[in-house]
């Protein structure tokens, strides 16, 4: 009998839990290899951008390789809200279409969504967005023209 009430009471905490409310011990969280940009890196002075230049967020530093760049939190943290949502730039320098794709680390769970709008050209500049579905850590890797750029972040919730 004790333990059918232990086993209720526990069901019933779990269907109350917030969804998407990141359920990671501290140890988890502490275990994402998230990617730290160097505080001095910036793109090439060919790629015709303004090292101060930050569109997503203020205090986001530069991450890139010869041919494609993004800003990512100096933290290594995504902070989302209820949408699961960030809006990321990104820098290519040479010609062609952006892909951006990714998965969760350790563990089997869909793929994160990225929102990657028309009307930027082929070079330059290109705005996105990607939706997580879950929180955790996450590999995102943007491609263009056969090259590519990862990084790990990690994603937690707004409280």
């Amino acid at each position: 009998m004790a333990r059918r009430v232990c086993l209720a009471i526990l069901l019933s905490a779990s269907l109350l839990a917030p969804v998407g409310v990141s359920k990671e011990t501290p140890a988890a969280a502490s275990s994402c290899p998230a990617t730290r940009p160097g505080s001095h890196t910036v793109p090439p002075s060919s790629l015709g951008v303004d090292p101060s230049e930050r569109p997503a967020q203020r205090d986001w530093e530069w991450y890139g390789n010869p041919y494609l760049w993004t800003q990512i939190p100096p933290d290594g943290i995504y902070t989302v809200d209820r949408t699961m949502s960030v809006k990321v730039p990104w820098w290519r320098a040479v010609h062609g279409s952006l892909k951006i794709h990714g998965h969760r680390l350790g563990a089997p769970m869909p793929t994160l969504k990225p929102s990657i709008p028309g009307g930027y050209g082929s070079i330059g500049f290109h705005s996105t967005g990607i939706t997580f579905p879950r929180t955790g850590c996450w590999r995102v890797t943007g491609t263009v023209a056969g090259h590519r750029l990862s990084y790990v972040v990690r994603v937690k919730r707004r409280i």
